[in-house]
């Protein structure tokens, strides 16, 4: 049987949308794991205390989404870490978290 080129491997990943299928092939080796975390274009955050970790995992996101009013060090993390970024949604952040948010900028 014939190895899979990373380009080849990558492609097909960039097919799988169900985050299921996508956890599944991850785990199929280190890899796969890898090719994963480099095709992934979106994630959505919902504890930061991880957040250098994943963004380190996840180098090509294009849309990031929090629900978690993030601090100024988090937001620039977020922009040295993910130069192709296109999106970044906050949401369910309620008003009063918005003007604090405002207020630290």
């Amino acid at each position: 049987m014939n190895r899979i080129g990373a380009d080849e491997l990558g492609q097909i990943l960039r097919l799988v949308t169900d985050p299921a299928d996508r956890k599944s092939a991850s785990q199929v080796c280190k890899g796969w794991w890898v090719m994963e975390g480099l095709s992934r274009s979106s994630l959505r955050v919902l504890n930061l205390d991880h957040l250098p970790q994943l963004l380190a995992r996840y180098p090509n996101l294009t849309t990031f989404e929090t629900s978690q009013l993030l601090c100024i060090a988090d937001l620039a993390l977020v922009a040295q870490s993910c130069p192709k970024l296109e999106a970044f949604i906050l949401d369910h952040i309620s008003l009063a978290e918005a003007g604090s948010f405002a207020r630290l900028i």
